[in-house]
């Protein structure tokens, strides 16, 4: 009663506690990442999709699809350009990684954020290639299997139960190195 007393004469809400450097050190190390299942040849795949996509020259003034880039990047050639090369660069190092954390198959590995996004974009560049006449591109035979890969991957990212906090020296292109 002597509780409930104070509460009602006193007209101030009590203060919350400080943050404490613990829950600041919670949020620097770790970050939002997706559950996603893999196997060895989802690796071999999409490893081999990279390399043959980034060798076979596109035709004369192609580059990364128009259609396939978000609409907050430039779509003038040197952009497209440099996003197709970065795109790349990142699609590589992640399978890398995820190709050293692999001790078995199937294994889960963590997808970083908007990760499954730039795949989607990947892919829907390299079909968009395939359809184009001019471009001597033709997909690997393992092609269905990055198609499955990148949809168990966008599958992951929208499924809350398949997200969590994790810590960043666990989830693949985090930049927890430089911290």
């Amino acid at each position: 009663m002597d509780i409930l007393r104070h509460l009602l004469d006193n007209p101030d809400p009590p203060k919350e506690p400080p943050c404490t450097q613990n829950r600041k050190r919670f949020y620097d190390e770790t970050t939002d990442a997706s559950a996603v299942t893999l196997f060895w040849e989802d690796i071999s795949a999409l490893k081999a999709l990279l390399e043959y996509e980034a060798t076979t020259p596109m035709p004369e003034g192609e580059t990364l699809a128009v259609g396939t880039v978000p609409a907050d990047v430039p779509t003038d050639e040197l952009s497209l350009r440099m996003a197709h090369e970065q795109l790349l660069s990142e699609l590589n190092l992640l399978a890398n990684q995820w190709e050293d954390q692999l001790d078995s198959s199937p294994y889960s590995v963590w997808l970083p954020e908007d990760y499954s996004a730039r795949m989607q974009i990947y892919l829907r560049h390299c079909e968009a290639r395939v359809e184009n006449e001019a471009d001597p591109f033709s997909p690997p035979e393992s092609f269905d299997r990055v198609r499955s890969l990148v949809g168990r991957c966008s599958a992951a990212d929208e499924d809350d139960a398949a997200s969590a906090f994790v810590g960043r020296e666990h989830v693949p292109l985090t930049d927890h190195e430089r911290r």
